[in-house]
């Protein structure tokens, strides 16, 4: 091989690797786009139906939450939900939903 088609030869492979790069860059960014946008939306739908969870529950027990979550989470394959209660601030979190309580009454969820 002379020394002109090697130089050729180099030039094409580098042009190859440059175009795959170019790809790969651009379809890095349209993923990304689309995956800002989905994320945009399910917090948004998140925002809606906790809202309308609250707008809902408002002013229940505490109890009345509490065994309306249980029964929730007891209708879930084993594992799949996780309820828990913060000590420290008496609010029930069930996966990423907190129930927030005053006077034993729901308040907030977020």
């Amino acid at each position: 091989m002379t020394g002109l088609a090697s130089w050729r030869l180099a030039a094409i492979l580098l042009a190859c690797v440059c175009a795959g790069l170019s790809y790969r860059v651009l379809d890095q960014g349209v993923s990304h786009t689309y995956l800002d946008a989905s994320l945009a939306s399910s917090n948004e739908h998140f925002k809606l139906l906790s809202s309308l969870l609250e707008h809902q529950w408002q002013g229940m027990t505490k109890d009345e939450v509490e065994r309306r979550l249980d029964t929730f989470v007891r209708s879930r394959p084993v594992g799949s939900t996780l309820l828990k209660q913060d000590p420290a601030t008496g609010a029930i979190l069930l996966e990423g939903l907190t129930f927030e309580f005053a006077d034993g009454k729901l308040t907030t969820v977020h």
